[in-house]
């Protein structure tokens, strides 16, 4: 790039040899920029954007680019900005080896299937931030992290929680190597991964699942209160938790209780065994069996829409005791 006219990306003048880089290429930025704002006036189909050694400061928005990478060399000091869409299709590389700063503005994964895990690869030291949202399309992707700077999220970041693979599960989560992940800002929505062995949010059978995992050296910036700056859609009758000891972020079953459906044959012990009640009378009864500070867990409530259920009262005791001078009370989920 040497923007010789102006700051168009499509403009063939404001590139070496008049050749504007597509697919497959790679373009380079440095210090030759005579306009240092860019603008893409149509959708971009490219394999790197690359900021090589002493590049002037950068800023590119307009259109989206479909990329595979973003890379700043180690002899950059100016802070690189692009808030163009970037739009993956599989793994995904962002590598800040300079001192300045690497902002991006969203990023989103619309192709690929979903029964595969994908890698989000950050290497940053220098800072990565992305100041936009992270759209993964119901895949689940495992991001990455290496350098010691700071990765950054302050907005959405779409997160299922994987697909069950060959008797085991690959799941989505965050993986910090070294430096720091900071997720004070981020608002972390739950959302369901489609494909063929999901894990549905709201069937979960583990009591615990790993979202953050800083065992290998690196650090978490978490919201003092909430952990995650957000977050949407958390899956019932479970909780975010900051286990410091074993430096992971999970999210496990938070209450005790019992799991109930029309035609269930279990014991109700989990969502693989549930009670099975025929009408209103044995939904009493299960709600009356709780101690109090449990939940009962309706399973595939559309079940308990029948005719036993029509037009009747289902009449909630509150069963509140004392505890440690806390008053509890039974819940219900479903």
């Amino acid at each position: 790039w040497i923007g010789d006219t102006s700051g168009s990306w499509q403009t063939a003048e404001n590139w070496v040899g008049d050749d504007i880089p597509g697919s497959g290429d790679t373009a380079y930025f440095g210090n030759l920029s005579q306009n240092t704002t860019i603008t893409l006036s149509s959708n971009v189909v490219i394999n790197q954007l690359n900021f090589m050694d002493g590049a002037f400061s950068h800023t590119i928005n307009g259109q989206r680019f479909d990329i595979f990478s973003v890379v700043v060399e180690d002899g950059v000091s100016n802070d690189q900005e692009i808030n163009s869409l970037l739009k993956g299709h599989s793994n995904f590389t962002a590598r800040n080896l300079g001192n300045g700063e690497l902002i991006l503005g969203s990023y989103a994964n619309t192709s690929g299937d979903k029964d595969s895990i994908y890698t989000h690869t950050i290497e940053a030291d220098g800072d990565i931030t992305f100041e936009g949202a992270v759209t993964t399309g119901g895949r689940t992707f495992q991001v990455n992290k290496t350098g010691t700077g700071t990765l950054a999220y302050l907005s959405t970041f779409d997160f299922n929680l994987g697909h069950k693979s060959g008797g085991g599960v690959e799941q989505s989560k965050f993986i910090v190597n070294e430096g720091t992940l900071d997720i004070s800002q981020m608002n972390l929505n739950f959302e369901s991964n489609t494909g063929s062995g999901s894990i549905d949010p709201a069937t979960l059978v583990n009591d615990s699942y790993v979202l953050v995992d800083y065992s290998g050296g690196g650090s978490v910036i978490t919201d003092s209160t909430s952990i995650f700056g957000n977050v949407s859609d958390l899956p019932d009758g479970f909780a975010i938790v900051h286990d410091a000891a074993n430096s992971q972020i999970v999210l496990q079953r938070a209450v005790a209780g019992i799991y109930v459906m029309a035609g269930g044959t279990g014991d109700g012990s989990s969502v693989n065994s549930p009670l099975g009640i025929a009408n209103m009378t044995e939904l009493e009864a299960a709600w009356n069996s709780l101690s109090p500070g449990q939940t009962l867990f309706l399973i595939n409530s559309t079940a308990l829409q029948g005719s036993n259920f029509f037009n009747l009262t289902f009449d909630l005791d509150s069963g509140g005791d004392v505890v440690n001078g806390e008053v509890r009370y039974k819940s219900l989920v479903g």
